[in-house]
């Protein structure tokens, strides 16, 4: 099983969104978060992109990464993320 960490962008006002999904349609998969599918809600799927896609095969690997672009990126204090926990690449942020 593959696992996806992705960056979704609103085109509208260009609020982005770290997340992960096992969806192999990652372009379709518009994301989980709270905020952001409130933030789809109000400005319309169609505007809606993906930015970057990345594949991972090890979970280790995958929620490593997740973790330190969540960190580096500061996706839950910046005003141009809508996550509002940090992406640990495991669903619900069990970590």
């Amino acid at each position: 099983m593959s696992i996806y960490l992705y960056v979704k962008r609103c085109q509208h006002c260009g609020l982005k969104y770290f997340g992960k999904t096992i969806n192999e349609d990652v372009e379709k998969y518009t994301g989980s978060g709270t905020y952001w599918k409130r933030h789809i809600n109000l400005h319309g799927h169609e505007h809606i992109v993906t930015d970057k896609i990345w594949n991972f095969d090890l979970q280790s690997v995958a929620t490593e990464f997740a973790l330190n672009f969540s960190k580096e990126n500061n996706i839950v204090n910046s005003s141009d993320w809508a996550n509002l926990i940090a992406e640990d690449g495991i669903d619900g942020n069990l970590s």
